[in-house]
């Protein structure tokens, strides 16, 4: 569902040119141009990727939400 919903997410904001410049900054941060090729890297995306980025933004999240080290 989450892969879905990002995919959307894009292809809907290709329909407003007040987003221009949050397509291009995906474009330059991630290398995909196109729609197609962003909705085939995200259904690319593993669990265990998504673990291993969760696991190394699991601090930052703590502290922002207990304002704990």
């Amino acid at each position: 569902m989450v892969k879905d919903a990002l995919i959307n997410q894009y292809e809907t904001s290709q329909d407003y040119q007040n987003s221009l410049l949050e397509r291009q900054l995906t474009a330059t941060l991630t290398g995909i141009a196109t729609a197609n090729d962003f909705a085939k890297e995200i259904q690319a995306v593993t669990k265990d990727q998504v673990v291993e980025v969760a696991q190394g933004l699991s601090k930052c999240v703590e502290y922002v939400l207990t304002g704990e080290d």
